[in-house]
Protein backbone atom coordinates (compact mmCIF):
# COMPACT_ATOMS: atom_id res chain seq x y z
CA UNK A 1 0.00 0.00 0.00
CA UNK A 2 1.68 3.60 -0.93
CA UNK A 3 2.21 5.74 1.83
CA UNK A 4 0.02 9.05 2.08
CA UNK A 5 1.68 12.26 1.33
CA UNK A 6 3.39 13.96 4.50
CA UNK A 7 3.01 17.04 2.25
CA UNK A 8 0.82 19.34 4.79
CA UNK A 9 -1.58 22.08 2.71
CA UNK A 10 -2.02 25.32 3.72
CA UNK A 11 -3.06 25.99 7.37
CA UNK A 12 -6.48 27.32 8.86
CA UNK A 13 -7.06 27.87 12.22
CA UNK A 14 -9.83 25.09 13.31
CA UNK A 15 -10.15 25.38 16.81
CA UNK A 16 -7.80 26.73 19.71
CA UNK A 17 -8.67 23.80 21.97
CA UNK A 18 -6.81 21.47 19.41
CA UNK A 19 -3.27 20.16 20.28
CA UNK A 20 -0.36 22.29 19.37
CA UNK A 21 2.22 21.12 16.07
CA UNK A 22 4.00 18.29 16.80
CA UNK A 23 5.18 16.61 13.75
CA UNK A 24 4.23 14.40 11.00
CA UNK A 25 3.83 10.80 10.34
CA UNK A 26 3.22 8.43 7.49
CA UNK A 27 0.30 7.04 6.32
CA UNK A 28 -1.53 5.10 3.74
CA UNK A 29 -3.75 6.30 1.59
CA UNK A 30 -6.57 4.01 0.65
CA UNK A 31 -9.68 3.63 1.92
CA UNK A 32 -10.65 0.52 3.74
CA UNK A 33 -14.06 -0.45 5.22
CA UNK A 34 -11.14 -2.65 6.90
CA UNK A 35 -10.37 -4.13 9.60
CA UNK A 36 -8.69 -2.65 12.68
CA UNK A 37 -4.89 -2.34 12.88
CA UNK A 38 -4.50 -5.44 14.95
CA UNK A 39 -0.97 -4.77 16.26
CA UNK A 40 -2.56 -2.12 18.19
CA UNK A 41 -3.54 -2.85 21.65
CA UNK A 42 -6.88 -2.04 22.86
CA UNK A 43 -7.77 1.71 23.66
CA UNK A 44 -3.91 2.52 21.69
CA UNK A 45 -4.10 5.25 19.93
CA UNK A 46 -2.30 5.55 16.30
CA UNK A 47 1.45 6.88 16.40
CA UNK A 48 -0.07 10.38 14.75
CA UNK A 49 -1.66 13.70 15.97
CA UNK A 50 -3.70 16.06 14.81
CA UNK A 51 -2.21 20.10 14.99
CA UNK A 52 -3.77 23.08 14.73
CA UNK A 53 -2.08 26.10 13.15
CA UNK A 54 0.79 24.41 11.52
CA UNK A 55 2.90 26.38 9.83
CA UNK A 56 3.36 25.93 6.01
CA UNK A 57 5.54 23.03 4.78
CA UNK A 58 6.48 22.55 1.31
CA UNK A 59 4.25 23.42 -1.69
CA UNK A 60 1.19 21.56 -1.76
CA UNK A 61 0.55 18.07 -2.71
CA UNK A 62 -2.90 17.46 -4.80
CA UNK A 63 -4.57 14.45 -5.40
CA UNK A 64 -4.27 14.66 -9.53
CA UNK A 65 -6.78 11.69 -9.43
CA UNK A 66 -4.13 9.65 -11.65
CA UNK A 67 -3.51 7.69 -8.12
CA UNK A 68 -6.82 7.07 -6.06
CA UNK A 69 -4.56 5.44 -3.36
CA UNK A 70 -2.13 9.16 -2.21
CA UNK A 71 -3.74 11.91 -0.79
CA UNK A 72 -2.82 15.25 0.82
CA UNK A 73 -3.44 16.07 4.04
CA UNK A 74 -6.47 18.43 4.56
CA UNK A 75 -5.85 22.13 5.11
CA UNK A 76 -4.78 23.24 8.65
CA UNK A 77 -4.20 19.25 9.65
CA UNK A 78 -0.70 17.47 9.37
CA UNK A 79 -1.54 14.24 11.70
CA UNK A 80 -3.80 12.48 13.27
CA UNK A 81 -4.71 11.21 16.93
CA UNK A 82 -7.17 10.98 19.28
CA UNK A 83 -8.35 14.58 21.31
CA UNK A 84 -7.97 14.44 24.87
CA UNK A 85 -11.46 13.31 26.43
CA UNK A 86 -14.29 15.82 25.96
CA UNK A 87 -16.57 16.77 28.74
CA UNK A 88 -19.24 14.32 26.77
CA UNK A 89 -16.79 11.65 27.24
CA UNK A 90 -15.70 11.73 30.61
CA UNK A 91 -19.72 11.62 31.65
CA UNK A 92 -19.48 8.06 29.82
CA UNK A 93 -16.25 6.20 31.74
CA UNK A 94 -17.83 3.03 30.66
CA UNK A 95 -17.98 3.68 27.06
CA UNK A 96 -14.70 3.23 25.05
CA UNK A 97 -13.04 6.36 23.46
CA UNK A 98 -13.18 6.56 19.61
CA UNK A 99 -8.77 6.08 18.70
CA UNK A 100 -9.84 5.74 15.06
CA UNK A 101 -10.92 2.12 14.71
CA UNK A 102 -13.89 1.07 13.26
CA UNK A 103 -16.24 -0.47 15.59
CA UNK A 104 -17.39 -3.58 14.23
CA UNK A 105 -18.06 -5.87 17.60
CA UNK A 106 -21.32 -4.15 18.57
CA UNK A 107 -19.35 -1.66 21.05
CA UNK A 108 -20.61 1.79 21.23
CA UNK A 109 -17.67 4.65 21.40
CA UNK A 110 -17.59 8.56 22.34
CA UNK A 111 -15.62 10.67 19.89
CA UNK A 112 -14.01 14.02 21.36
CA UNK A 113 -12.96 15.17 17.87
CA UNK A 114 -13.99 19.10 17.51
CA UNK A 115 -16.61 19.42 14.38
CA UNK A 116 -14.34 21.56 12.63
CA UNK A 117 -14.78 24.06 10.09
CA UNK A 118 -18.48 25.34 8.55
CA UNK A 119 -18.98 26.17 5.05
CA UNK A 120 -20.86 29.14 4.49
CA UNK A 121 -24.62 29.13 3.23
CA UNK A 122 -23.91 29.85 -0.40
CA UNK A 123 -20.83 26.74 -0.51
CA UNK A 124 -23.23 23.83 0.96
CA UNK A 125 -22.32 20.40 -0.38
CA UNK A 126 -24.96 19.31 -3.01
CA UNK A 127 -24.56 16.00 -5.08
CA UNK A 128 -26.83 13.70 -8.01
CA UNK A 129 -26.68 10.74 -9.45
CA UNK A 130 -26.31 11.35 -12.86
CA UNK A 131 -25.45 7.43 -14.31
CA UNK A 132 -27.74 5.52 -14.45
CA UNK A 133 -29.74 7.42 -16.55
CA UNK A 134 -33.47 7.19 -15.70
CA UNK A 135 -34.60 5.16 -18.27
CA UNK A 136 -31.67 2.58 -17.72
CA UNK A 137 -33.02 1.96 -14.60
CA UNK A 138 -35.95 0.06 -15.56
CA UNK A 139 -33.87 -3.12 -16.57
CA UNK A 140 -30.29 -3.53 -15.70
CA UNK A 141 -28.62 -5.80 -16.58
CA UNK A 142 -26.79 -7.60 -13.60
CA UNK A 143 -24.09 -9.71 -16.03
CA UNK A 144 -22.79 -6.13 -17.27
CA UNK A 145 -20.58 -4.17 -15.84
CA UNK A 146 -22.35 -0.72 -13.94
CA UNK A 147 -21.13 2.58 -14.16
CA UNK A 148 -22.07 5.21 -11.58
CA UNK A 149 -21.41 8.38 -12.01
CA UNK A 150 -21.57 11.64 -9.23
CA UNK A 151 -21.81 15.32 -9.69
CA UNK A 152 -21.23 17.33 -6.69
CA UNK A 153 -20.97 21.27 -6.13
CA UNK A 154 -18.51 22.70 -3.62
CA UNK A 155 -16.26 19.76 -2.89
CA UNK A 156 -12.76 19.58 -3.14
CA UNK A 157 -12.28 15.59 -3.81
CA UNK A 158 -9.34 13.33 -3.68
CA UNK A 159 -9.25 13.91 0.19
CA UNK A 160 -9.34 10.45 2.58
CA UNK A 161 -7.25 9.32 5.81
CA UNK A 162 -6.69 5.67 6.93
CA UNK A 163 -10.30 4.27 7.35
CA UNK A 164 -9.09 1.29 9.32
CA UNK A 165 -6.76 3.77 11.85
CA UNK A 166 -7.69 7.33 11.61
CA UNK A 167 -11.50 7.17 11.65
CA UNK A 168 -13.49 10.41 12.97
CA UNK A 169 -9.77 11.26 14.00
CA UNK A 170 -9.68 14.68 11.74
CA UNK A 171 -12.03 17.60 12.22
CA UNK A 172 -13.99 19.17 9.02
CA UNK A 173 -11.95 20.96 7.23
CA UNK A 174 -12.36 23.83 4.28
CA UNK A 175 -10.49 24.13 1.21
CA UNK A 176 -7.72 27.98 1.13
CA UNK A 177 -8.76 28.55 -1.83
CA UNK A 178 -12.20 28.40 -2.24
CA UNK A 179 -13.36 27.22 1.17
CA UNK A 180 -15.52 24.38 0.13
CA UNK A 181 -15.17 20.87 2.12
CA UNK A 182 -12.05 18.90 1.48
CA UNK A 183 -13.35 15.36 1.38
CA UNK A 184 -14.21 11.80 -1.13
CA UNK A 185 -17.34 10.48 -2.26
CA UNK A 186 -18.38 6.18 -1.63
CA UNK A 187 -21.51 4.49 -3.79
CA UNK A 188 -23.85 1.60 -1.99
CA UNK A 189 -26.11 -0.70 -3.29
CA UNK A 190 -28.48 -2.20 -1.52
CA UNK A 191 -31.83 -4.85 -2.13
CA UNK A 192 -34.70 -3.58 -1.38
CA UNK A 193 -38.11 -5.02 -0.36
CA UNK A 194 -40.36 -4.93 -3.63
CA UNK A 195 -42.92 -3.38 -1.21
CA UNK A 196 -40.95 -0.93 0.62
CA UNK A 197 -42.21 -2.71 3.70
CA UNK A 198 -38.84 -1.64 5.87
CA UNK A 199 -35.46 -0.19 5.21
CA UNK A 200 -32.82 -2.09 4.12
CA UNK A 201 -30.33 -2.92 7.07
CA UNK A 202 -27.49 -0.81 7.03
CA UNK A 203 -24.86 -3.58 7.91
CA UNK A 204 -26.14 -5.26 4.18
CA UNK A 205 -25.30 -4.03 0.78
CA UNK A 206 -24.30 -5.98 -2.09
CA UNK A 207 -21.86 -3.71 -3.44
CA UNK A 208 -19.71 -0.74 -2.06
CA UNK A 209 -16.97 1.79 -3.48
CA UNK A 210 -14.93 4.57 -2.00
CA UNK A 211 -14.33 6.94 -4.62
CA UNK A 212 -11.42 8.40 -3.48
CA UNK A 213 -9.48 9.79 -6.46
CA UNK A 214 -9.86 13.46 -7.34
CA UNK A 215 -12.45 14.65 -9.74
CA UNK A 216 -10.33 15.31 -13.18
CA UNK A 217 -12.88 16.79 -15.69
CA UNK A 218 -13.21 20.65 -16.20
CA UNK A 219 -15.47 21.70 -13.59
CA UNK A 220 -13.93 19.21 -10.58
CA UNK A 221 -16.56 17.95 -9.78
CA UNK A 222 -17.57 14.62 -11.19
CA UNK A 223 -16.43 10.87 -10.26
CA UNK A 224 -17.16 7.22 -11.03
CA UNK A 225 -17.01 4.02 -9.61
CA UNK A 226 -17.71 0.67 -12.03
CA UNK A 227 -19.36 -1.91 -10.33
CA UNK A 228 -18.53 -5.42 -11.73
CA UNK A 229 -20.80 -7.64 -13.98
CA UNK A 230 -22.26 -10.49 -11.86
CA UNK A 231 -22.29 -8.45 -8.37
CA UNK A 232 -25.86 -8.41 -8.37
CA UNK A 233 -27.17 -12.29 -8.04
CA UNK A 234 -30.99 -11.77 -6.43
CA UNK A 235 -33.02 -9.71 -9.44
CA UNK A 236 -35.23 -7.41 -7.77
CA UNK A 237 -35.25 -3.09 -6.98
CA UNK A 238 -32.43 -1.68 -5.05
CA UNK A 239 -31.10 1.49 -4.06
CA UNK A 240 -28.02 3.21 -4.88
CA UNK A 241 -26.79 5.98 -3.43
CA UNK A 242 -23.72 8.50 -2.74
CA UNK A 243 -22.47 8.65 0.61
CA UNK A 244 -20.46 11.82 1.21
CA UNK A 245 -17.67 12.14 3.33
CA UNK A 246 -15.34 14.60 4.54
CA UNK A 247 -11.19 13.42 4.89
CA UNK A 248 -12.09 11.43 7.93
CA UNK A 249 -14.97 10.03 6.92
CA UNK A 250 -17.90 11.70 9.10
CA UNK A 251 -20.58 12.99 7.45
CA UNK A 252 -20.45 16.80 6.02
CA UNK A 253 -21.49 19.57 8.32
CA UNK A 254 -23.51 22.37 6.79
CA UNK A 255 -24.20 25.76 8.31
CA UNK A 256 -28.36 25.60 8.44
CA UNK A 257 -31.08 22.64 8.51
CA UNK A 258 -33.60 24.38 6.00
CA UNK A 259 -31.39 22.83 2.70
CA UNK A 260 -31.62 20.44 0.09
CA UNK A 261 -29.84 17.39 1.09
CA UNK A 262 -26.34 16.79 0.32
CA UNK A 263 -26.49 13.19 -0.82
CA UNK A 264 -28.55 11.14 -3.74
CA UNK A 265 -30.05 8.02 -4.47
CA UNK A 266 -31.96 6.20 -7.11
CA UNK A 267 -34.13 3.29 -6.95
CA UNK A 268 -33.02 0.45 -9.90
CA UNK A 269 -34.30 -2.62 -10.84
CA UNK A 270 -31.38 -5.44 -11.73
CA UNK A 271 -32.26 -8.27 -14.49
CA UNK A 272 -30.91 -11.23 -15.64
CA UNK A 273 -29.01 -12.56 -12.54
CA UNK A 274 -27.32 -15.63 -11.93
CA UNK A 275 -29.44 -16.65 -8.99
CA UNK A 276 -28.53 -17.01 -5.35
CA UNK A 277 -27.76 -14.86 -2.83
CA UNK A 278 -25.90 -12.00 -3.11
CA UNK A 279 -22.47 -11.59 -1.88
CA UNK A 280 -21.24 -9.00 0.47
CA UNK A 281 -18.47 -7.46 -2.07
CA UNK A 282 -16.71 -4.36 -1.23
CA UNK A 283 -14.72 -3.06 -3.44
CA UNK A 284 -13.48 0.14 -1.42
CA UNK A 285 -10.59 1.56 -3.27
CA UNK A 286 -10.97 3.26 -6.91
CA UNK A 287 -7.75 1.90 -8.38
CA UNK A 288 -8.50 -1.14 -10.13
CA UNK A 289 -5.65 -2.64 -10.28
CA UNK A 290 -4.62 -2.48 -6.44
CA UNK A 291 -5.81 -5.56 -4.77
CA UNK A 292 -7.31 -5.11 -1.70
CA UNK A 293 -6.88 -7.26 2.37
CA UNK A 294 -9.94 -9.02 3.23
CA UNK A 295 -11.68 -8.28 6.08
CA UNK A 296 -12.19 -11.78 7.68
CA UNK A 297 -13.88 -10.14 10.70
CA UNK A 298 -16.99 -8.70 9.38
CA UNK A 299 -17.19 -11.20 6.56
CA UNK A 300 -16.55 -9.16 3.90
CA UNK A 301 -14.33 -9.63 0.86
CA UNK A 302 -13.04 -7.39 -0.42
CA UNK A 303 -12.30 -8.05 -4.22
CA UNK A 304 -9.74 -6.43 -6.97
CA UNK A 305 -12.23 -4.92 -9.63
CA UNK A 306 -9.69 -5.79 -12.59
CA UNK A 307 -9.91 -9.45 -11.56
CA UNK A 308 -13.83 -9.49 -10.95
CA UNK A 309 -14.58 -7.60 -14.55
Amino acid sequence: MLARTLTALLALSLAAALPQPQGSTAADGQESDGQPNEQASEGAAPQAQLVNNAAPAAAPVVNSGANADQSGLPTGITNFTPQPPSGVCKKFSNIKPAVGLQAKDGSKLCSSTTMGLIMAFNKMVSTVIIRPKVNECQNLDAQQNVTFEVDMVNMVTGFFNLANEQYYMAPQTLDAKTSTVEGHQHITVQKLDENLGSPPDPKIFAFFKGINNAATDAGKRRLQAVMPGGTIKEAGLYRICSMTGTDSHQPVLSPVIRRGPQEDCIRCRFVNTAGGANAKVAADTSVSKQVTKNDKKTAIKVSDVEKAK
